[in-house]
């Protein structure tokens, strides 16, 4: 199973991601990351990786300051937080300019 599953992530990455629009919001991509989970916890950490990422990477999502106040962090629309060495740096320059840290001309 865990070789069909590695399979099916790189036909997927030829095939379907290179026309597929859509920008993930995390560092390091979800195929990737699924890929990396099941390496390193067999077949069902890659299912269950891909579970939660499923859920979390969807419209929806806002920003807001973890407790101590000072780090913004990712809250995606089930509701999981993620810190900001997570985050795209396209989605973090979103969150940047969304707090009026930085303009658009200089990002």
């Amino acid at each position: 199973m865990k070789s069909i599953f590695l399979l099916l992530i790189h036909l997927y990455r030829k095939a379907v991601k290179p026309y597929y629009s859509k920008n993930c919001i995390f560092s390091e991509s979800c195929s990737y990351y699924v890929e990396r989970e099941i390496n390193e916890h067999g077949f069902r950490g890659g299912i269950k990786a891909f579970w939660e990422r499923y859920h979390s990477c969807r419209p929806g999502y806002h920003f807001q300051f973890d407790d101590s106040g000072e780090e913004w962090e990712l809250i995606a629309v089930d509701g999981k937080q993620y810190k900001k060495h997570l985050i795209a740096s396209s989605i973090k320059t979103e969150a940047l300019l969304m707090q009026g840290i930085v303009n658009k001309t200089n990002n």
